[in-house]
């Protein structure tokens, strides 16, 4: 379970309509549908790394997990994101083969960062 890679996007609630100079503000919560926004997603990593030659497992999942959340707006969202962004580099684990102790362990390649 240490291991899963995984990316956090933030995306605008709307987008700049270049011809009007104006902004089109999101009508609903979401831009997209999770499980497309999946599909899609894994298609072009997929694709993108077999276009640069690298070597891919066999147990690469068939289908993967896009959860959307909707962070609000204004300071809800600012709460929301600060939770990822502060002191991103460190994780929170329960150890259970060490007893159950809870810390923060320093992720892969962040142990020089601080």
């Amino acid at each position: 379970m240490d291991y899963h890679p995984h990316v956090h996007l933030v995306v605008p609630g709307g987008a700049l309509n270049p011809l009007r100079r104006q902004w089109k503000t999101l009508r609903g919560k979401y831009l997209f549908n999770e499980q497309a926004l999946a599909q899609v997603f894994r298609a072009r990593v997929l694709a993108a790394i077999r276009e640069a030659g690298l070597a891919l497992p066999n147990a690469v999942p068939s289908t993967w997990i896009a959860p959307c959340t909707h962070a609000g707006r204004g300071l809800p969202a600012l709460k929301y994101l600060s939770r990822y962004l502060y002191r991103g580099g460190y994780w929170r684990a329960t150890d259970y083969r060490r007893g159950r102790r809870t810390g923060h362990l320093p992720l892969p390649g962040q142990q020089d960062r601080r």
